[in-house]
């Protein structure tokens, strides 16, 4: 198998197992040093050998042929920049997700590009706190479910973890918030892989490829944009 694939499924695997280099090795009968040297795509190890990997991992490797699905047309992300220049301002730590993070690595996320950002911030208090201080700066309230309207945001620390997620509005557009996206850890797990791309010349801190990936297949996204995801970090 070539060497980066097996490193990628190895580590999307581990991670999702939620399992260091050390425990997966010792579950697997080897050494840390060989599992750390198969995800630096420093051997090419036999499918057998990553498909058991996988299953130490509690999940399966499946290999199918299929007709390929729909391709979607590729477009730039058209994001509101100007809200997380106000986030980055005010130095607040987050990591830009979901299809937004998607687009700027470079997946087609069809005729209409993603225009509210996502981002998943540290929860760490002080950054709660600059957080609360770039939205008093924007404005921010909570918009209703029907899209209809907006109601009353309270932006305190405290008031903010009451939730998992905030989508918001304000007079310069559209905010998400999430503290714990789908299929990861939040924050801490996130900024471990996630790399700077640079929109406009604007330097957005972003969720890694596979990130993106396990993010969107636990929502449930649509599934010609996972595929489409997947290629692009085999490529």
């Amino acid at each position: 198998m070539p060497p980066t694939l097996a490193a990628q499924l190895v580590r999307e695997a581990r991670k999702r197992a939620e399992l260091s280099q050390a425990e997966l090795a010792a579950r697997a009968g080897t050494t840390q040093s060989a599992i750390a040297r198969l995800e630096a795509g420093k051997v090419a190890p036999r499918f057998d050998r990553v498909a058991e990997l996988v299953a130490v991992c509690g999940l399966e490797l499946r290999v199918s042929i299929r007709e390929p699905l729909p391709t979607r047309s590729a477009r730039p992300p058209d994001l509101r920049l100007s809200l997380l220049q106000v986030l980055l301002d005010r130095g607040v730590r987050f990591v830009l997700v979901g299809e937004p993070a998607a687009a700027l690595r470079g997946a087609p996320v069809g005729d209409t590009a993603p225009t509210i950002p996502v981002v998943c911030p540290d929860v760490a208090r002080a950054n709660l706190v600059a957080l609360c201080g770039a939205l008093d700066d924007l404005s921010a309230r909570v918009r209703t479910p029907d899209g209809t309207g907006t109601l009353p945001l309270d932006r305190t620390p405290q008031a903010l973890l009451v939730r998992d997620r905030w989508d918001l509005a304000t007079p310069s557009g559209d905010l998400d918030v999430v503290f714990a996206p789908p299929g990861t850890g939040g924050y801490r797990d996130l900024t471990r892989e996630a790399t700077t791309v640079v929109k406009d010349g604007l330097e957005l801190p972003t969720a890694s490829l596979p990130d993106v990936v396990r993010e969107l297949e636990a929502a449930n996204a649509a599934p010609d944009l996972v595929h489409a995801l997947r290629r692009l970090r085999w490529q």
